[in-house]
């Protein structure tokens, strides 16, 4: 029917529309809607004339979805490399960056990682062993006090998000332990924004760190956990994180 392309059309315009006026960063959030896209463009091919026009296009998808394989899959160190190019109106785009959110985590202003193929320095893969040993810590504690294992994180690392933490406590539980991430836009720098913070997320667990280096507006530790300290909790353990920054583990009294 002639209106069949409108709502996959619409699905597709919203969802652009939607991550592009966001700030929230990630992997896999444009799944919803690509199939829509992929719908929509092989409609256009199969109506083009003259047939040969059809097939070429056809041909230059196939090759832009191959090389799209060859970018993600660490071939090589110069497929890999992120690559921008300036438009007019849109400004810096990115148009080539084979790096997973591992590599794109642990990079830092002055210490860059290498992109795939090469292997992750020892530091960075350090990161693994440090959200695991939270994960572990969280659920012996919770095991053991009968504590619903709800953890949640105040620091401003990329490699001990949600996700990453998330990710850890199910490998090392293997089962689903909820991470709070500390919404940084939208919670005041201040005691009493922070317990209200932890209050409304139920956090029974919660993690502070001094922020790293090149931070953007990460909260202030000691307010984090001089709210901490209010709401109940105690240090359940001191850490050192992979680049030598400390970190406190801290757990809900009862």
């Amino acid at each position: 029917m002639a209106g069949d392309w409108v709502l996959p059309a619409l699905v597709v315009v919203g969802g652009y529309l939607a991550l592009t006026s966001t700030s929230n960063q990630g992997t896999a959030f444009a799944l919803p809607w690509l199939p829509a896209l992929f719908a929509l463009v092989a409609a256009a091919l199969a109506g083009l004339r003259p047939p040969i026009l059809r097939t070429g296009l056809a041909v230059l998808l196939l090759a832009v979805c191959g090389f799209s394989v060859l970018v993600k899959n660490g071939v090589s160190t110069a497929l890999s490399t992120p690559r921008t190019a300036a438009l007019p109106l849109l400004g810096k785009i990115t148009v080539m960056d084979g790096r997973d959110p591992a590599y794109v985590g642990v990079s830092r202003p002055g210490a860059p990682v290498r992109p795939p193929p090469a292997r992750l320095p020892d530091r960075q893969r350090a990161w693994v062993t440090f959200d695991q040993d939270v994960a572990r810590r969280v659920a012996r504690a919770a095991g053991a006090g009968g504590v619903a294992p709800v953890l949640g994180t105040a620091t401003d690392d990329g490699s001990s998000n949600a996700n990453q933490l998330t990710l850890a406590g199910v490998v090392v539980t293997h089962r689903l332990t909820p991470v709070e991430q500390l919404p940084f836009l939208g919670v005041r720098d201040d005691v009493a924004a922070y317990r209200a913070w932890i209050r409304e997320a139920g956090i029974d667990f919660l993690l502070t760190g001094d922020p790293p280096r090149g931070a953007f507006l990460p909260p202030t530790r000691r307010l984090v956990e001089r709210a901490a300290r209010g709401e109940g909790f105690r240090p359940l353990a001191e850490l050192t994180v992979p680049d030598g920054r400390g970190a406190t583990l801290w757990i809900k009294g009862r």
